[in-house]
């Protein structure tokens, strides 16, 4: 019988519900300054967090940013970052034959070790598990 773990086949960022559920305890101002961090972040993904940047951005305290953006997507900044991380790492192990510790690289880990574990924790596999399962070339 399949574990829940072993179900799991891609990291989902779906922040919908969050965003419903809470939107309205953002006010407005700050609500579309996040909503630009988290596209900033989608966009800067391999590079590190500097959190001056993102309190710039939302133009909010790290206090006031830290909550607002769990609120918004369920996730801490960091664990959002490395969930889209960990995503683009599904795509590069699912459409290439890089090595796991180039994957590592490209996505924003500089730790390979952390990598896996976080992939694993993640997705349920093992980077060269889900390669086998996953892999279409």
């Amino acid at each position: 019988m399949a574990t829940d773990a072993s179900k799991r086949q891609h990291v989902s960022l779906s922040c919908a519900p969050a965003e419903q559920k809470h939107r309205s305890d953002i006010p407005q101002h700050i609500l579309e300054r996040l909503l630009t961090l988290r596209e900033y972040i989608e966009e800067r993904f391999p590079e590190k967090l500097d959190l001056q940047e993102a309190c710039r951005l939302a133009s909010v305290n790290r206090t006031y940013l830290s909550s607002f953006f769990k609120l918004l997507t369920g996730y801490t900044l960091t664990d959002y970052q490395n969930r889209i991380r960990i995503q683009k790492a599904e795509e590069l192990i699912r459409e290439t034959d890089l090595p796991v510790h180039e994957v590592a690289l490209r996505v924003g880990f500089t730790d390979p070790n952390y990598f896996c574990k976080r992939f694993k924790s993640l997705t349920g596999h093992p980077p060269l598990r889900f390669r086998k399962l996953h892999n279409f070339l």
